[in-house]
């Protein structure tokens, strides 16, 4: 139930202020210029919460606001790191924050996810820096989800990606974007529900957004060109729903390799 501030220089790291004292923190994330950092709290027995902490205080860190979120659980925590949106995902939804104003963030409506999402079990999530891609990552079937959210009071379904085909177990623990938000690198390791198929290398996924030089027709052209593009069947291959990706047509996403 504490927050720690470390200051981190050449010579080493020290304490810096004070622990602050949050019931039950697990999950933190910095405003894009640092000055901020958010604290996503939830024990299950009563509202979650998140804590709005101000880095840069004359007597340093300290609280200085909270937000009540809809659910109990808070399942993962996505920050952009270059534009002022994040995104806390409970166990059926995501409550989305303007944060502009860093130190009074405003939410947007909150976006119930449908229930292929939920089943399939959040592990992490996180939003691209230009503040338009927000991505899930589920455990079964190893899934990466993707959503438009230029408008984050009503985010858009864009295509699921089968990361791991022929793994029989969940393998997939976290992602963070590439600082140009091109690519997002995707680690995989063995852990609880993966034990029974024997162990598992510890790996790293390249998946690199990019537009599809097959396709004509309809893209996003107010995307970046390297988020707006169509979406290939083959590319959505094991998805909950290839066909309805491939007709609405938003992004194509490559696994470029693995790394051990």
């Amino acid at each position: 139930d504490r927050v720690h501030v470390l200051s981190v220089t050449r010579q080493g790291a020290e304490p810096f202020g004070t622990p602050l004292a949050l019931d039950n923190a697990r999950l933190i994330r910095f405003s894009a210029d640092g000055s901020t950092a958010y604290v996503a709290s939830g024990t299950g027995l009563g509202p979650a919460h998140l804590s709005v902490i101000d880095m840069t205080a004359a007597s340093g860190p300290k609280v200085v606001g909270r937000r009540d979120l809809p659910g109990r659980v808070v399942v993962a925590l996505a920050a952009s790191e270059g534009a002022p949106l994040i995104g806390v995902v409970g166990e059926q939804e995501v409550t989305f924050f303007d944060v502009r104003d860093s130190l009074r963030p405003a939410h947007f409506p909150v976006f119930k996810l449908p229930e292929s999402v939920t089943r399939g079990r959040v592990v992490a999530a996180d939003i691209d820096p230009e503040g338009q891609l927000f991505v899930l990552l589920l455990a079964e079937g190893n899934r990466l989800v993707a959503y438009d959210v230029r408008s984050p009071g009503a985010p858009r379904a864009l295509t699921t990606v089968d990361l791991m085909p022929d793994a029989r177990a969940p393998l997939v623990r976290d992602m963070r974007f590439s600082i140009d938000g091109d690519t997002l690198w995707i680690g995989t390791d063995d852990n609880l529900l993966s034990l029974g198929h024997g162990p598992q290398p510890t790996r790293l996924t390249a998946v690199k957004l990019m537009p599809d030089p097959q396709k004509s027709g309809p893209r996003l052209t107010d995307l970046p060109a390297s988020i707006g593009a169509m979406l290939t069947p083959a590319q959505s291959a094991g998805s909950a729903a290839p066909a309805t990706a491939a007709r609405r047509g938003r992004m194509s996403m490559k696994c470029q390799g693995w790394f051990p």
